[in-house]
C-alpha cells in the first residue's frame, strides 16, 4: 500500500501539532519535514520508540518549545497512527 503526504499530514495535524496550528489558517506543510522523516525512518526499519523521541526532540529542540505534559503521549499516538498506515 502507498501513503500519501495527505495522509502522513493528516496524522501530524490529528496527533501530533506541537504548536498548535490546526485551528489556523498557517500553510498545511508546517510540519512536513518532521512528519516525513518520522515515516522514513520507520520504513528503513527504525523502531518506534527511535521514532517517538525524534518527534519529541524535533518539538522540544528543533522547534524549540518547552515539554508539556502531552508531549510523549501526542508523539506516541502519532507513531502509532502511522504505523498502522504503514
Amino acid at each position: 500500500m502507498t501513503i500519501t503526504l495527505t495522509q502522513v499530514r493528516d496524522i501530524g495535524w490529528s496527533f501530533w501539532d506541537p504548536i498548535g496550528l490546526k485551528d489556523t489558517d498557517c500553510p498545511r506543510d508546517e510540519y512536513d519535514s518532521y512528519i516525513r522523516a518520522a515515516v522514513d525512518m520507520l520504513q528503513n526499519g527504525q523502531s518506534s520508540a527511535d521514532t517517538i523521541d525524534f518527534l519529541v526532540t524535533a518539538e522540544t529542540e528543533y522547534i524549540g518549545l518547552s515539554p508539556r505534559e502531552d508531549t510523549l503521549e501526542r508523539a506516541t499516538r502519532t507513531v502509532e497512527a502511522l504505523v498502522a498506515i504503514l
